[in-house]
């Protein structure tokens, strides 16, 4: 039997033990526990499950400085450039406007760049991605390009600057008809022709010596107003050249009778001239106003004024009719093959624009047009950039610009087309 002293011993030490493992069992326990579903009390007093909900998603800081790529955006490659004028002539001091269009419409890029081949001659200002303000500085030709920053597409116009033209001013006017009978309430457009052809300026100014009698407007038409004569003037825009006739207004009008023509038939060759005289019955009706036409103006043609020009081989008939009961007379005009002396010659083109490789053809026009074609002889200025063949068919060959020249045979006329060729 063990004394009192032992058994306490024995005692403490078994205590400690029970104390480490109830410990001991406790962490064991609360690692592998899991928390039971939330409940909630139904109507009835059943307590049923709440579902959780799904778990938030977890976002990942960007550090500082990290780019992240986007997705990939579709590119339009330009290609090729168009130019609104490919030949422009200026004046020393004078601008005009060059436009670019890039195609295709909807291209990424479509910044180009312009560039004078000798800004001395023609300058570059107001520029944009798709204009140019060109201005004439020194006489002399210079090509102007616009290339684009996407490929390298080329446009170019060939730019002519000249010295300011002297003016030319109106030296003669003549107006149609002349010293016109009307009644009160009637209209009548007088034409006005100015001399020189070539003026610089053909504004007119018109004006009436009595309104209350007639009236004109801008652009001379005369309204009867009233019994009387008037005086109806027009006169050069600068007043050093004028031209009048006299409008009789009458009540009472006098009816036409009739009309006779001084030629009743004629024969002509093609380029002849003739003028028809019509005679209107009675000498006093009021309204003497004749038109004139023609039947076939590929035959013969006729001017206000009864002026006949046969034009081209065949029949064509005359007519005159008062514009007072549309009363008519005719001339039956037959023309013949004639020769006609040639005035000049002119291209379909005064500029080609062509890629390496590219082709094209010219057509000549003979002024006057019914006269022959005559031979022609073609060349180019650089065979090396573009040929030409007898026919006027061109051949790009390399990047430039030639001039091809077309002249008669015996070498009186002649046109000439710029080419320019890029690749």
């Amino acid at each position: 039997m063990c004394s009192p002293k032992k058994r306490n011993i024995h005692i403490r030490c078994h205590i400690c033990l029970a104390i480490s493992l109830f410990i001991l069992a406790g962490a064991v326990s609360g690692c592998s526990k899991k928390e039971p579903p939330s409940t909630t009390q139904t109507p009835a007093g059943v307590l049923t499950p709440v579902q959780t909900a799904e778990p938030s998603p977890t976002y990942v800081p960007v550090e500082p400085g990290v780019v992240i790529p986007s997705a990939p955006v579709e590119t339009k490659r330009v290609t090729g450039l168009s130019i609104s004028e490919e030949i422009l002539n200026l004046h020393i001091g004078s601008s005009a406007t060059l436009v670019i269009s890039v195609e295709p419409e909807d291209a990424t890029r479509k910044s180009v760049t312009w560039s004078s081949g000798d800004s001395q001659i023609a300058e570059i200002s107001e520029e944009t991605d798709n204009s140019a303000k060109i201005t004439g500085k020194s006489a002399g030709t210079v090509l102007i390009t616009a290339v684009s920053e996407d490929g390298g597409k080329m446009a170019a116009c060939i730019v002519t600057v000249s010295s300011p033209e002297p003016e030319i001013p109106i030296t003669k006017i003549s107006i149609e008809p002349s010293d016109p009978i009307l009644t009160i309430g009637s209209t009548l457009k007088f034409v006005a022709t100015v001399y020189p052809s070539n003026a610089s300026t053909k504004n007119l100014v018109w004006s009436t010596s009595a309104p209350n009698v007639a009236m004109v407007s801008k652009d001379g038409l005369v309204s009867a107003v009233g019994v009387g004569k008037a005086v109806i003037t027009v006169k050069s825009s600068d007043g050093k050249t004028s031209a009048s006739c006299t409008v009789d207004v009458r009540d009472l009008s006098v009816p036409v009778t009739g009309i006779t023509l001084d030629i009743d038939s004629a024969v002509l060759k093609v380029g002849d001239f003739m003028v028809l005289t019509a005679t209107v019955q009675p000498a006093t009706a009021t309204n003497r106003q004749v038109n004139w036409s023609s039947s076939d103006e590929s035959v013969a043609t006729v001017s206000a004024a009864g002026e006949i020009r046969a034009v081209g081989a065949g029949n064509a008939t005359i007519t005159a009719a008062t514009s007072d009961g549309n009363i008519t007379a005719v001339c039956r005009i037959e023309v013949i093959p004639g020769e006609v002396s040639i005035e000049g010659i002119e291209l379909n083109a005064k500029s080609q624009y062509l890629k390496v490789g590219g082709s094209t053809k010219l057509t000549v026009y003979v002024n006057p047009e019914w006269a022959p074609m005559p031979p022609l002889v073609w060349n180019s200025s650089d065979d090396s950039i573009v040929t030409v063949t007898a026919g006027g068919e061109l051949k790009a060959k390399s990047v430039g610009v030639a001039t091809v020249t077309v002249s008669t045979e015996d070498g009186r006329f002649s046109a000439t087309c710029s080419v320019i060729v890029s690749r």
